[in-house]
């Protein structure tokens, strides 16, 4: 039996995903399953047991020929269709509900066709009050195929550890021991509006290492975040506070998260590991639901912008955000540190 997933992005949703993929192999142990995933999201499941092929959408590339270089962005789709028409499935499953996604799904030679979302033609579940993996269960739902857990999975091997261990020990020293004390702060999202303060980001951990000195307060975030979080660091005289940005790929990240005794996180990538790794979270909410993207773990704690209508845009004049106080945060971050 052979068995199509498709999820291309973000980062998070492909994570959630896991959780979809687990329920297929543990309904279908013995299927062959294949995910068709953005090349950028690879690392999320690159070690995922649940997963026997991986097929890569070039989505970087299409987004830089469109729409000057139709021709080349036609090639791309192209090559990734031939790859997905390589193999004929007994099931296919579209979790994105995209044009872009959904494009695949019409294309697959699958027996049967199951959508997130309203299309033509197409077995459909669409409920947007639902928590993303709630929806996506119900997807899973149109095909006999329950969702005994939400857990997301997020798998790293001997090289990750290792070259995790390798970062650590070069930036902290002793603090690189699996068992060392590490609160980490990821600051950014891909949102403006979903983006706490970066100056409150950094009086938090500045705050948080005065109060418990035991412990490496480490920022993460992309290669280009770098430079934003060297700046804001560069007159402070806390050296315990460090800038990991760029350093880690996803799968090092999800290893860092494993460690750590506190995630202080944005609605983000990262706070979908802390989550999904079972970590002490705080989330800091401001624009978007968290019933509906929020973390599922128990050792989270969702900390809301005051006042702020949830309004889900990507950018909002009202900066709903800057208004959580870094006291409040800092209470509930000392607290889970103290427990």
């Amino acid at each position: 039996m052979n068995i199509l997933v498709i999820k291309q992005s973000s980062l998070g949703d492909v994570l959630h995903s896991t959780a979809a993929l687990r329920a297929i192999k543990e309904a279908y142990p013995q299927a062959r399953l294949t995910l068709l995933t953005n090349n950028g999201s690879v690392g999320i499941v690159q070690h995922n047991d649940d997963i026997d092929e991986i097929i890569e959408l070039p989505y970087p590339a299409l987004k830089q020929h469109w729409p000057k270089r139709l021709d080349k962005l036609i090639a791309a789709l192209r090559t990734t269709m031939y790859a997905v028409r390589q193999r004929e499935y007994d099931l296919a499953f579209d979790l994105q509900g995209l044009l872009r996604s959904v494009l695949f799904l019409y294309g697959a030679r699958a027996k049967k066709k199951f959508v997130k979302g309203k299309w033509w033609g197409l077995k459909q579940f669409r409920k947007k009050q639902l928590h993303a993996i709630d929806e996506m269960a119900g997807v899973l739902q149109l095909a006999g195929i329950p969702m005994s857990s939400r857990q997301m999975q997020l798998a790293s091997d001997a090289s990750d550890v290792k070259a995790l261990d390798a970062v650590l020990a070069k930036l902290v020293g002793s603090k690189a021991k699996p068992k060392a004390e590490l609160i980490v702060i990821s600051p950014f999202t891909r949102w403006v509006s979903k983006n706490w303060p970066l100056a409150h980001f950094v009086e938090l951990a500045n705050r948080l290492s005065e109060k418990f000195p035991q412990h490496a307060v480490l920022l993460t975030g992309a290669p280009n975040d770098q430079v934003a979080i060297d700046e804001v660091l560069a007159d402070q005289t806390n050296k315990r506070v460090y800038n990991l940005a760029g350093a880690l790929s996803l799968a090092q990240l999800g290893e860092l998260m494993r460690r750590a005794d506190l995630v202080v996180s944005g609605d983000s990538f990262p706070m979908h590991v802390a989550s999904a790794v079972q970590v002490p979270l705080l989330a800091l909410f401001g624009p978007t639901d968290e019933q509906k993207t929020g973390p599922l773990s128990k050792q989270a704690l969702v900390l809301r912008a005051p006042d702020c209508s949830k309004c889900d845009k990507p950018e909002c004049q009202h900066n709903c955000l800057s208004k959580l106080a870094v006291e409040t945060v800092f209470v509930e971050a000392a607290k889970k540190l103290s427990t």
